[in-house]
């Protein structure tokens, strides 16, 4: 069996390439869900905030704590500094 992850990779990068695809055409809303901005900038966040909780969990099998304690903090810093944008 094939890897799943080159399909998860793609299939979640049909939003942003939809929500580029309606700003070009200049489609500003979606009918049930909003400005087509938001909603870029919303999975955006989402997307981020999943990759961003993927490393913490890479990181946290490190031996060494103040590995630990510095990728926790980059991680919260992005975190962070990714909702602020929105």
């Amino acid at each position: 069996m094939k890897k799943l992850s080159p399909y998860l990779t793609f299939a979640g990068s049909i939003p942003f390439i939809a929500c580029a695809i309606l700003l070009i055409v200049g489609v500003d809303s979606v009918l049930a869900l909003g400005k087509t901005s938001n909603i870029l900038a919303t999975y955006g966040l989402v997307i981020a905030t999943f990759m961003a909780g993927a490393q913490w969990g890479n990181h946290l099998a490190f031996k060494y704590f103040s590995v630990r304690k510095y990728v926790t903090l980059i991680v919260v810093i992005s975190l962070i500094i990714s909702v602020v944008q929105i």
